[in-house]
């Protein structure tokens, strides 16, 4: 059955149902969020551009297309890609229902998402990549087609089981690296997809940066500027580094190379590093609040709390209690938007 939906500046239809893959055609309103989070990103992208030419490679019933064109500054062209023919009727069809409202010309291809890049031989400024799974096989044609200075790719990994440890072997497949299902598991998983993304990039000299990465449902997704030049590639592979869990005192020790220690499991190669740059921490949500409060600890993993307390015979303090004890050591502390059971601390 059909429902008509409204969405930022556009109005649109879309099947409505349980939502999964077996819809004849895919909209998923709790994505909202991501969405709206999105065109604020992309917003602060296209100061002082012109021009910009944006990408919707997966785009299903065409809802980022048409957001992207109605409320992205400075968009000369979108492009929307959708090899289902159901899904491509409906963008269509939305497309002609909102031609008042559309400030940049919708181009609409009903081909493979890989093929249809290649067949425009455009370069992108943005490429916004949302499937169902791992973005793996879209990596190298988007890749191929992105501006390799200063464009921005926004990339969403659905299969966060494998990346989060539940998995091991599918963790090894499809994103080499080790994985062991700790208590601060969810951002493992994040800093495990951006190590595959930035390799993917330095196959081809282009430095992707994560500048703003979130975990949220079953999904993780970051935002990438691209720069080129191996340096630049260098320089981020060395934060791709590993971690040392020991599961008895439940403390990480971070090192260059793999090895093996008592009592410790191996993680990783996975990227340490910075995960948001100020410009791109958008908006007034409770998420954004909390990620601008743990970007200025620069650990690159946090404390599952009530793991610290389980088996030690005593009740677990409030949260603003443990806050404080910590602050009165002089460590910095913060609420992280990974898990409402943790704190980030600095060390």
């Amino acid at each position: 059955m059909d429902t008509y939906f409204e969405e930022g500046l556009v109005s649109f239809r879309a099947p409505k149902g349980k939502i999964s893959s077996a819809l004849p055609a895919f909209y998923n309103p709790d994505k909202k969020f991501d969405r709206d989070l999105t065109i604020e990103i992309l917003n602060e992208f296209s100061k002082n551009k012109k021009e910009l030419v944006l990408c919707d490679l997966l785009s299903a019933t065409g809802i980022r297309a048409l957001r992207f064109s109605s409320e992205v500054k400075n968009v000369k062209e979108v492009y929307a890609f959708e090899k289902n023919p159901v899904s491509f009727k409906y963008i269509l069809g939305n497309i002609l229902r909102n031609k008042k409202k559309l400030k940049a010309k919708i181009f609409v291809q009903r081909s493979d998402a890989n093929k249809a890049l290649y067949e425009t031989g455009k370069m992108f400024d943005y490429i916004d990549i949302d499937p169902f799974g791992s973005p793996n096989p879209f990596l190298c044609s988007a890749l191929e087609h992105i501006k390799t200075k200063d464009g921005l790719l926004g990339i969403t990994a659905t299969d966060s089981a494998a990346l989060a440890g539940t998995y091991p072997s599918a963790t090894m497949r499809k994103y080499q690296s080790l994985v062991f299902k700790m208590p601060y598991y969810r951002e493992t998983g994040l800093r495990i997809l951006i190590k595959k993304i930035i390799q993917a990039g330095a196959e081809k000299e282009t430095a992707l940066t994560p500048v703003f990465a979130y975990s949220r449902f079953d999904y993780y997704r970051t935002y990438f500027l691209t720069d080129s030049g191996a340096g630049r590639c260098d320089r981020l592979l060395e934060q791709c580094r590993y971690f040392l869990y020991n599961k008895k005192t439940m403390k990480t020790e971070i090192t260059e190379k793999p090895k093996q220690k008592a009592g410790c499991v191996l993680i990783g190669p996975l990227f340490t590093g910075k995960l948001w740059d100020d410009r791109f921490i958008a908006g007034k949500t409770k998420m954004a609040e909390t990620i601008r409060q743990e970007s200025k600890i620069d650990v690159p993993y946090y404390a599952h709390i009530p793991s610290l307390y389980k088996g030690k015979g005593k009740s677990m303090p409030s949260f603003e209690k443990i806050m404080n004890e910590y602050r009165k050591k002089g460590k910095k502390v913060s609420r992280t938007h990974f898990d409402p059971e943790g704190l980030r601390i600095s060390l």
